[in-house]
């Protein structure tokens, strides 16, 4: 099961089938879908079938997490483990490992939350679950998360073109 997760600033608490009305009003930001979603609109539908995706994932430890500042009750943005299946799909050369994904509301950009939710998450997959590696894709044109996954010490691994964007696909090994 997924523990919650706690920074400094956040908490990270695991995804239930109550959440996806703010999933998707996340995910239908213009600004979070255009690279998550390729800018297609997030149907209740799609992200009904999205959460209980990520629900099956909870008892090997991995799924999706909501992100808020400690004792605050508003959405700050998502975090998640997953399979990184349609990366697999774009790489055959795809190394074993999950992936790591954010989504950050607009509101919070700039102000080093998913560097910190980011961390936890990579802390938590390596020390407590015990990965070998993380994978990351990244439209090329999204610059922000490009200088994100390279701060936190991923490597670029291929460049492939994605369903709308060149892709770039980056691992992090745990050396620990």
């Amino acid at each position: 099961m997924q523990p919650t997760l706690r920074t400094a600033r956040l908490t990270l608490t695991a995804c239930s089938a109550k959440d996806v009305e703010q999933l998707r009003a996340l995910w239908n930001e213009p600004q979070v879908r255009e690279f998550i979603f390729d800018d297609e609109p997030v149907s209740l539908q799609r992200t009904q079938e999205l959460v209980k995706g990520m629900l099956d994932l909870a008892p090997r430890g991995l799924g999706l997490w909501l992100m808020r500042e400690t004792n605050g009750e508003t959405l700050a943005g998502c975090v998640a483990l997953l399979q990184p299946d349609s990366l697999a799909a774009i790489e055959p050369q795809l190394p074993a490992g999950s992936e790591l994904m954010i989504a950050l509301h607009p509101n919070s950009w700039n102000r080093g939350m998913a560097t910190e939710a980011c961390r936890e998450l990579i802390g938590y997959a390596f020390d407590d679950l015990r990965l070998e590696r993380l994978i990351a894709g990244v439209d090329t044109p999204n610059i922000a998360s490009a200088k994100l996954i390279t701060a936190l010490g991923f490597q670029p691994f291929s460049h492939r073109q994605g369903p709308k964007y060149p892709l770039q696909i980056y691992t992090l090994d745990n050396t620990k």
